[in-house]
């Protein structure tokens, strides 16, 4: 199999997006990463949304085709500013040359880190570092992901802005990634007298696209979330049952006396569905 291809296959491993952008917690992945300016205790897309406290988290993700992730996140508080590191592992398992017949083995590894201040308790500003390492059986490609991101809350915290602007970095190969920008524009509502958050995100990347997400506080301890994004509407298969229930995702956090239990699942047609748990703790 020629090794672009390899590549490309591995890095839209989750099906358009490439491994820098995966969800790491099992929310995300029921939101597909909607929500970019609601403030989490674990990563966010846009750096400005993470949580100002110190918090640690393990999670594991299940793909089609024996694809594993496991990921690992650690967060410490210093005053007004906070420290992030990440770290996940993209396991592809074995593949197989469809010329040669030779199998191989092909694996991301992902070590990035975030920061966080707050200006005037009002604008969030956050900067974010990943370096990902890709290796295909004797090939290596290094490439990075800088993403600067802010955040302003408005009406008393129920209305929240964020943008987060990316800049992808790749040695050679993959050309339609070299020096790629990216654009989120998030934003969040929550209603008076609904239990719950209202999000929209934009993301701008060769053409525009969205995510609509929902997070419901059903009990002081339980939250759950659901999500699709619009990738949604271009998706055809033989029957109407698929198509409804393509794209969809949703998730669940349990908290357990000051312990993050969390699932979460997202339907990507034909392929199958992504699922991940996570255990998390605020320290």
């Amino acid at each position: 199999m020629n090794k672009n291809l390899i590549i490309i296959l591995c890095l839209n491993v989750a099906f358009g997006i490439t491994s820098f952008e995966f969800p790491t917690h099992p929310i995300n992945l029921g939101k597909w990463n909607g929500g970019s300016a609601i403030t989490s205790p674990y990563q966010q897309v846009n750096p400005a949304s993470i949580k100002m406290s110190s918090n640690i988290l393990i999670a594991s993700f299940k793909i089609p085709e024996d694809i594993n992730i496991q990921s690992l996140e650690y967060s410490k508080l210093f005053n007004n500013n906070l420290l992030k590191l990440n770290t996940s592992i993209i396991d592809y398992g074995q593949l197989m040359d469809f010329i040669t017949e030779n199998e191989f083995s092909a694996r991301d590894i992902i070590i990035g880190i975030s920061t966080k201040t707050i200006y005037k308790n009002f604008i969030s500003v956050g900067l974010k570092v990943n370096y990902l390492n890709s290796k295909i059986d004797s090939w290596n490609q290094q490439s990075s992901k800088w993403t600067l991101g802010f955040r302003a809350h408005l009406l008393d915290k129920r209305l929240g802005l964020g943008i987060a602007y990316n800049r992808f970095f790749q040695q050679n190969e993959i050309e339609d990634l070299i020096n790629q920008s990216q654009y989120i524009l998030g934003s969040f509502y929550k209603p008076l007298y609904f239990p719950g958050t209202i999000a929209i995100d934009l993301i701008k990347n060769s053409k525009w696209s969205g995510i609509l997400s929902i997070e419901i506080n059903m009990r002081e301890n339980i939250s759950a979330s659901i999500g699709i994004n619009s990738d949604k509407f271009n998706y055809q298969s033989d029957t109407i049952i698929s198509d409804v229930f393509y794209g969809l995702g949703a998730g669940i956090i349990v908290n357990l006396k000051g312990i993050d239990l969390s699932i979460g699942i997202r339907n990507s047609g034909r392929t199958g569905s992504i699922t991940g748990i996570s255990i998390g703790k605020e320290l």
